[in-house]
This record gives structure tokens, C-alpha cells and sequence, in this order.
């Protein structure tokens, strides 16, 4: 039976995949994790989840942690080496916020396109984040925000592939690539004070892509922790 030129870039992909895992000489199966009824429970009630994250946040009051842990490191010189050897070896945390779309290609009969977009580190061959179908447009509004932590000092090619989806029972059943483009995750292109920076990159066929890039550097720092919590949190209400 002949493959549709879909097809043949699908296996084509999920062939190069498994091979560059095979070629991995650090891959490394994790033992498979039991989880229990009590666990799931717990996973899946995200506002509950939330509701708690509040509550610590009160309790302790992690901003005047916070505070009190860096007065003592700014008079102590001892101390403010050690925490910021600590830092240093920790990771730079990008925030992608995959906005919209506009002008993309059409796959239908009627123009339009049915459109997801996944995120791929091209260095490790590897989709990191994968965002929501939008059905029947051209202009497509995702609104969906993924977190990418990189090692210090390093930087990323983030390849952003924009795939058209032909069946809305089976998304996974076939699908064709409405265009492609990449970003380069970079400390020394954007500023490290946490506050998103708009990003407009052309796709390699037609149209462009509408996304929100912050960066921020983890830390050693009840502050930091908390927010990073809630924030997480949020993305996955988000996503449910």
C-alpha cells in the first residue's frame, strides 16, 4: 500500500527519534514507579493543591524568610560566598509563553488549518513541551506557557515545529507540518529580571509565530520557591 507523503514523514521522524535515543550512550531506564490510590487523589486535585500552596505561603511567610536570610548573607562575607557558589550552580529558568499564530497554511478544504505546536531542544533531539490542538483557523490563539531550565551559562536552540492535525478523533493518526522556526535561549539576549519579552519569529513557509520569553535564574530562596510552586501549579490547571 502506498504511504501519503504524511505518512512517510511521520515514520521518518519516529525512526530518527529512536535511533538518536539508541545512540545515547547516557540513557538511563528508570525503574517503573507504583503509585498509589491515595497519590493519584492527590495529583489530580490541583486546586486543592493550590489552596495548600497558600496556606504554607501564610504560614511561614516566605518573603520575610526571604529577606532575613539575605540580610544575614550581605553582612557576613562567609556566608554570601557560600550562597552565591550555591547559585552558581544552578539553572537559568526560561519562560516560554506560546501565544498565537497568524497567516498560517491551510490544510482543508475550506483554507484552514488544524494546529499544534511542539517544542523540540535540538541539541537533544528531544520535544520538551507540546501545546493544545486549535481546530479550524488560520490564526490560532494558544495562550499556553512552558517552563525550560537550562544549565548555567549554556545556551539552547529551541526548534518550534507547527504541525496541522487531519484527524480530530485521533490527532496522533496523521498530520503535516505547517511551517517551522527557531529561538535561540540565550542569557546574554535576554534580560534576567524574570518580566516576559515579546518575540516574533517567521515561520519557514508562510506566516509567523506570537510568543513571550522570560528568564530568571533559580535560587537558593523561599521566595523564589514558593513562586515557583504556584506558578506550576497554575500551568497545569491551566492545561486540565
Amino acid at each position: 500500500i502506498p504511504q501519503s507523503a504524511a505518512e512517510k514523514m511521520k515514520n521518518t521522524w519516529l525512526f530518527n527519534e529512536m535511533k538518536n535515543a539508541l545512540k545515547s550512550s547516557s540513557l538511563v531506564i528508570p525503574e517503573a514507579y507504583e503509585f498509589k490510590k491515595r497519590t493519584c487523589v492527590c495529583l489530580n486535585n490541583l486546586n486543592e493543591m493550590l489552596s495548600k500552596i497558600n496556606e504554607l505561603d501564610e504560614r511561614i511567610n516566605a518573603e520575610q524568610i526571604s529577606n532575613t536570610v539575605n540580610k544575614y548573607e550581605q553582612n557576613d562575607p562567609k556566608r554570601k560566598k557560600i550562597a552565591n557558589s550555591q547559585n552558581q550552580n544552578l539553572h537559568q529558568l526560561y519562560t516560554v509563553r506560546v501565544i498565537r499564530a497568524e497567516n498560517l497554511k491551510g490544510f482543508t478544504n475550506d483554507g484552514l488549518a488544524n494546529s499544534a505546536i511542539s517544542l523540540v531542544d535540538t541539541a537533544r533531539h528531544k520535544e520538551i513541551a507540546k501545546t493544545k490542538v486549535v481546530y479550524k483557523s488560520v490564526n490560532p490563539l494558544w495562550d499556553e506557557e512552558f517552563e525550560i531550565g537550562i544549565p548555567a551559562n549554556e545556551s539552547r536552540m529551541i526548534s518550534a515545529m507547527i504541525w496541522h492535525h487531519t484527524s480530530k478523533i485521533n490527532p496522533l493518526s496523521s498530520y503535516a507540518v505547517c511551517g517551522k522556526c527557531s529561538v535561540l535561549l540565550d542569557h546574554k539576549r535576554f534580560r534576567n529580571d524574570g518580566f516576559p519579552e515579546d518575540v516574533v519569529l517567521d515561520l519557514d513557509t508562510q506566516g509567523k509565530l506570537f510568543v513571550q520569553i522570560s528568564l530568571e535564574n533559580e535560587k537558593v530562596d523561599a521566595l523564589f520557591c514558593m513562586g515557583r510552586a504556584y506558578r506550576t501549579l497554575n500551568r497545569a490547571c491551566d492545561r486540565v
